[in-house]
């Protein structure tokens, strides 16, 4: 097995969680607090920076806070968290590896319209020692094609083509040792490897690279199609046995798979300061139902010293069965280290100097009273303050100039068009996934305009950030909407309609937008009922029952014998979000799979024209989205009726 040297490269409980963020405040700009880092005598420690779900943030999210008098401000930035990375090595050296969990490429202007290249270039420049692969690394298709397909013209293309090229340009390797073709080949992926081995110093540090058995669902479908994703728990089990008779000091899994824990708090409810974290540190649970505590708890102790996760956006900086896991949310605003501590004299970690920081924000700037750029938590008593240059370790922050210069030619390209005004919110536009949604709501009447059909469906994880208040621009737009899926129609009967009203709103990934609907259905919090649609024996989460019942909008029931138009994406159509079953069921002469637009064209004229009618702004007081006097999605209490008993299936949140 291949080793390289690190020296080598050049290179959701939001109240909760802004609670700790602000607790954080002192120690996440400025953290000048000690670590056991050693390098010397029998003990030597690698800090393994852990990175996921940037989608292709390489420009800093510009921001407004809440507050009467908004104040602008920036957080992330491709050029300040290099920055960051120059400050780590100044102080660790060949002893910091850097490690990403996947879905890089797809979600941002700057990186899709050169299918993520820009991307590797950010990697390259930084020295990144390997990465994993993400669902949404499917995303783009053939080469050139900026994700769009159509299976009528895109015979004989390689389906994969931009995700091979992206893995030729990379200076890293791209680990992917669960993904096998149907026909049992490895690697699934041409390019890609199980499993490297880097040096730390003296260390030898084996990485795995795992990815979620949901990617068929959560990308387009027919992009891994031949592909076989494998379980997880027993691939880095034979792999980690592989790494360390090739002579791994230690074995780090970086994945993209995810969990979601709670936010640390103090035994008082006050959010606990502490950003350098040890086991014995109190910390909340994690949801156990996810698919990194489910690989923790199948691989035997010491197969696995430590996890850097993604997929669930979700901040974690937590030990699972005995195992330190951590993630930094998405868009490339956090990041967090982990420190191995390794005894030669013993050959073994020294666990009980395993420690976790994070996570740590990337700051522009940070507001003098807060010390940190969480605009989005209540302002201080005495006020934010003025916006000041960020620290770490005690060193001023300015973006990279190296980095700067590596990707000034794409923001060159890019500038003009994000800054195009495209439309007018009155008020903020949130997207909601656990009840009905402003955004949802005005993404599915889009889709029903666009198509001119009766009904329109829209999944709630194709819809990645809010509108806020003022101008809209092609950026913001882009943002909420980076996937170039197509508008599909179908012709469904009364009776498929309600199934796939049914299974939309299982509740599994959210509750779908609806447009020319008013669904009824059983709130998240109580038990569903369930059957086994598919008939393979067991219930899976898209089987769960929430519908009470459905109708028109104006109320007219919907009747089986009768045929409805129903607007929605290539996406869901070809199976995505769990609707493979569903589709298949469909006569072809009742789908078209490119009916329209690019779903951002249609929501960028539709917005166009609501703005132009509505001066003041959509989602005004005399215009809601949701209007509560009409609502699309009514959530009820369970009541007992006779239908099939739930099979008791745990809920299961997932990610787009």
């Amino acid at each position: 097995m291949k080793t390289t040297s690190i020296r080598s490269r050049s290179r959701h409980a939001i109240a909760p969680l802004l609670l700790f963020l602000a607790g954080c405040a002192s120690l996440t700009s400025q953290n000048d607090e000690v670590v056991p880092f050693e390098n010397s005598g029998n003990l030597e420690t690698v800090v393994v920076l852990g990175t996921n779900d940037i989608h292709g943030a390489l420009a800093p999210a510009e921001l407004k806070t809440k507050d009467p008098t908004p104040i602008e401000y920036e957080k992330g930035g491709a050029a300040i968290f290099a920055s960051h990375v120059r400050i780590l090595r100044q102080q660790y050296g060949d002893h910091l590896l850097l490690l990403d969990a996947g879905d890089e490429f797809q979600g941002s202007i700057d990186s899709n319209l050169e299918e993520g290249r820009p991307m590797v270039r950010f990697f390259n420049q930084l020295g990144y020692n390997a990465a994993a692969i993400g669902n949404h690394e499917f995303d783009f298709g053939p080469e050139g094609s900026l994700g769009s397909y159509d299976p009528a013209t895109s015979k004989g293309l390689d389906l994969r083509g931009t995700l091979k090229a992206r893995i030729r340009e990379a200076n890293y390797p791209y680990l992917a040792a669960n993904i096998y073709t149907k026909k049992g080949e490895f690697p699934g992926i041409p390019g890609t490897k199980a499993s490297t081995i880097v040096r730390a110093g003296k260390l030898r540090v084996g990485i795995i690279g795992l990815t979620t058995l949901d990617t068929p669902t959560t990308t387009r479908p027919a992009f891994a199609a031949d592909l076989e994703f494998r379980d997880m728990a027993k691939t880095a089990i034979a792999e980690s046995k592989k790494l360390r008779e090739d002579g791994a000091d230690i074995v780090v899994v970086v994945t993209h798979s995810g969990v979601f824990c709670n936010i640390p708090m103090a035994a008082d409810r006050t959010p606990r300061p502490g950003l350098v974290r040890s086991e014995t540190d109190f910390q909340t649970g994690c949801e156990s139902n996810h698919e990194v505590p489910e690989l923790l708890r199948r691989v035997p102790k010491g197969t696995i010293d430590a996890v850097v996760s993604g997929h669930t956006h979700s901040l974690v900086h937590h030990w699972i069965e005995g195992v330190p896991v951590i993630q930094a949310g998405t868009q490339d605003v956090y990041y967090n280290l982990i420190y191995l501590t390794y005894d030669w004299s013993a050959k073994k970690l020294r666990t009980e100097k395993t420690r976790i920081e994070g996570p740590i924000p990337i700051c522009p700037k940070v507001f003098a009273n807060q010390r940190n750029c969480n605009g989005d938590q209540a302002a201080p008593e005495k006020g934010r303050g003025d916006l000041v240059a960020a620290k770490l370790r005690g060193v001023t922050i300015g973006p990279d100039s190296a980095m700067e210069s590596v990707l000034a030619p794409t923001f060159a390209h890019t500038e003009a068009k994000k800054r195009e005004v495209v439309g007018k919110a009155a008020q903020p536009v949130p997207h909601i996934k656990e009840r009905e949604s402003p955004l949802g709501d005005f993404v599915a009447d889009s889709i029903r305009e666009s198509l001119g059909t009766q009904i329109a469906i829209m999944n709630p994880g194709g819809i990645r950030a809010d509108w806020e208040s003022g101008e809209i621009h092609y950026a913001d737009v882009f943002k909420t909407l980076p996937f170039d899926n197509y508008l599909s129609k179908l012709t469904l009967t009364g009776k498929e309609l309600r199934r796939l009203v049914r299974i939309t709103n299982a509740g599994a990934r959210g509750f779908f937008s609806t447009s020319g609907l008013v669904v009824r259905a059983i709130r998240r919090e109580d038990e569903p009922y369930s059957s086994d649609l598919d008939g393979n024996g067991k219930i899976e989460p898209w089987e769960l029952d929430r519908l009470i019942d459905v109708t028109l909008a104006d109320g007219t029931p919907i009747e089986d014998g009768k045929t409805y138009t129903v607007g929605t994406l290539d996406f869901l159509v070809s199976g995505g979000d769990s609707l493979g079953w569903f589709m298949n069921q469909l006569p072809k002469d009742r789908v078209v799979m490119v009916a329209g637009p690019v779903l951002r064209d249609a929501v960028i004229a539709h917005l166009g024209k609501v703005t132009a009618a509505q001066p003041e702004g959509i989602n005004s007081d005399a215009h809601p989205i949701v209007d509560p006097n009409r609502p699309r999605l009514i959530l009820e209490r369970r009541v007992e009726k006779k239908r099939q008993k739930s099979s008791g299936h745990r809920r299961r949140r997932k990610r787009h």
